[in-house]
């Protein structure tokens, strides 16, 4: 419908999966490439991790905590890997963070989420969820943090933000300040709301080159 032919057109876009009760609403394909921000800022929340897959020093993916013991991030992530194969890295660079191992995943059955549980307690605190996004939020500035690819390589927390120019079941986001790109896939997009940061979508895709927007 409109949404498809939306998405189809959002050459400089970002997209992100929306959470909790609009996943009931549509699908957005999962994608087999990994997503990073590419511009933004160094820095981010300490609810951001990094995943890392078979302790290969590199980010493979990035993620929410949502709970003592539960992040969500893209289901795509889990395309290549079992759970048994990622750690999930807490602090600012995944060289210096502090790896806890995943112990099981929960995939979405529609959309590109999924929940990992890891086996001990994070220590950051956990983002709350916030309602689903609808038209008359068009406008609103949206944070999205994560590990992957910038100017100045990949492993490092990032942030860029966004303005939302339509909601449904994907969340599309300009990308004038920059974008995600490899290693970002199922890093957070956020609202601040008096100073309180409140989840509302997880990266999903882009291009691969990390220039047209995700």
């Amino acid at each position: 419908g409109s949404l498809a032919r939306g998405v189809e057109r959002a050459c400089s876009m970002r997209l992100l999966t929306v959470l909790l009760v609009g996943c009931g609403t549509g699908s957005a394909p999962a994608s087999t490439d990994v997503q990073a921000i590419v511009g933004g800022r160094a820095g981010g929340p300490s609810f951001v991790v990094a995943i890392e897959a078979q302790r290969s020093g590199t980010v493979h993916c990035s993620g929410a905590v949502v709970a003592p013991r539960t992040v969500l991030t893209a289901a795509h992530c889990l395309d290549r890997f079992a759970a048994s194969d990622l750690d999930v890295v807490e602090g600012a660079s995944l060289a210096l963070g502090t790896r806890v191992p995943v112990e099981a995943a929960f995939r979405h059955p529609k959309l590109d989420l999924a929940l990992l549980r890891v086996a001990g307690t994070l220590s950051a605190p956990a983002i709350p969820f916030y309602r689903p996004l609808v038209a008359s939020d068009v406008g609103m500035v949206i944070s999205v943090s994560g590990y992957g690819v910038s100017s100045t390589g990949s492993g490092d927390r990032r942030q860029v933000d966004g303005v939302l120019i339509a909601a449904g079941s994907v969340l599309q986001l300009s990308s004038d300040a920059g974008q995600a790109c490899s290693g970002d896939s199922g890093g957070p997009g956020w609202i601040a709301d008096g100073g309180q940061a409140l989840l509302v979508g997880a990266v999903s895709r882009g291009d691969t080159a990390c220039q047209l927007g995700t």
